[in-house]
């Protein structure tokens, strides 16, 4: 059996962690050892405590957790201060998102150490992405809850677009309330981009917060099964083909939610400039760029973080694109992503080998192995392939 090393996450404002104690006692008791930083689990209400009883080790330092697990299992990529510890012979398991610009120091890191990646986002079955799922079924929900909660704030003015502390105060009293839908702050007309779960998700939040709801979707089978979740649900969203002409309906629009999304990919710029500045003429918006962890949909579209959410583009618009959104309902995100990973944690916990064997989607998550970058779409995103 390996060592399963959960490290405390430490990327900004991020309070999820790569297992709960439901999923480390799960693997206890398959005869793995678990190693659990100390203090890992406390964002997401998990205290050590807990830890122990379900048959963890706590480590005090990260450099020790690091050099003695031979599988890390996270929730984000590693950040800067982590780069040291990534080591050969060593398999990391969480999302990478490594075709983003934003992460060309990780892939060198990545490939200089000899590690094994595996990137959540990447692991395919059947042409889904079931690891991706449930992240972006959070984050799709919060987006619409911040599609009604930004557009009302008197806080949120456009000569400054910052959010005062009392607007930072209901953006967390919502996402505390996930999956709830909230009452009062009705979004307006909301275009959502992309019919996939993170655009599902915002477009049925925002329809069922009082919204006038717009969701565009190219793909005819997805459309349909869009068309008739919507009718079975009865959620009054119009669904739209991107291939009309949909700049009217962006025009006169107050909330753009962006979700489009390539599996392994730079996310398609979907709004460019030109036409980001014809659509902001008549009405300036709100604009939640999902996608921002692999690069963003819209033009000017840059990361955030809860401590600073929004900002103005140079069209007026005000911009939302926290990284990590789910990060801000750390314990239901924590414990709904460890619902979807576990059963390759555990097989990963038995050897990486037999893993692949067991669950040969794996190898579709597999982004970097023995210095070389596997995945093609990271490869041709940071020109290591012609």
């Amino acid at each position: 059996m390996e060592i399963v090393g959960i490290p405390k996450e430490i990327k900004p404002n991020e309070k999820r962690v790569g297992l709960t104690p439901t999923g480390v006692r799960t693997l206890t008791e398959h005869g793995a050892r678990v190693l659990v930083q100390k203090d890992a689990g406390t964002g997401a209400g998990f205290t050590d405590d807990l830890y122990l009883k379900a048959g963890a080790n706590i480590v005090s330092e990260a450099r020790e957790l690091w050099q003695m697990a031979s599988i890390i299992q996270k929730v984000k990529e590693p950040v800067s201060a982590e780069f040291g510890f990534l080591r050969e012979s060593q398999v990391l398991f969480c999302y990478l998102h490594l075709a983003s610009q934003e992460q060309c120091a990780l892939v060198k890191a990545l490939v200089a150490s000899g590690i094994t990646a595996i990137g959540y986002e990447t692991v395919e079955v059947d042409g889904s992405t079931p690891l991706l799922k449930p992240m972006s079924q959070v984050a799709g929900t919060l987006a619409g809850y911040y599609a009604g909660i930004f557009r009302n704030l008197t806080e949120v003015t456009r000569n400054t677009a910052r959010l005062s502390e009392s607007g930072k105060k209901l953006v967390h009293q919502a996402a505390g309330r996930y999956p709830e839908i909230p009452k009062g702050i009705v979004p307006g007309k909301v275009v959502v981009l992309g019919g996939g779960q993170a655009g599902l998700a915002a477009a049925e939040t925002a329809a069922r917060m009082g919204g006038q709801v717009f969701l565009t979707e190219p793909d005819p089978k997805r459309k349909q099964f869009l068309t008739v979740y919507c009718r079975e649900e009865n959620v009054p969203i119009i669904i739209r083909d991107p291939k009309e002409n949909v700049e009217a309906i962006l025009s006169d629009c107050d909330v753009i939610v962006s979700a489009v999304h390539r599996a392994g990919n730079r996310a398609p710029v979907i709004i460019s400039k030109e036409m980001l500045g014809k659509i902001s003429r008549s009405k300036k918006k709100l604009i939640i760029d999902i996608s921002i962890d692999q690069g963003g949909n819209v033009a000017e579209s840059h990361s955030t973080t809860y401590d600073d959410p929004v900002y103005l583009d140079s069209f007026g618009n005000i911009r939302f694109a926290v990284a990590n959104m789910p990060s801000i309902c750390p314990k239901q995100a924590s414990a709904v992503l460890e619902q979807a990973t576990l059963k390759y944690s555990l097989a990963l916990s038995e050897g990486f080998e037999s893993a692949l064997a067991k669950y040969p989607e794996l190898e579709t998550g597999i982004n970097i192995r023995c210095h070389e970058i596997t995945l093609h779409s990271v490869g041709i995103a940071h020109q290591y392939f012609s």
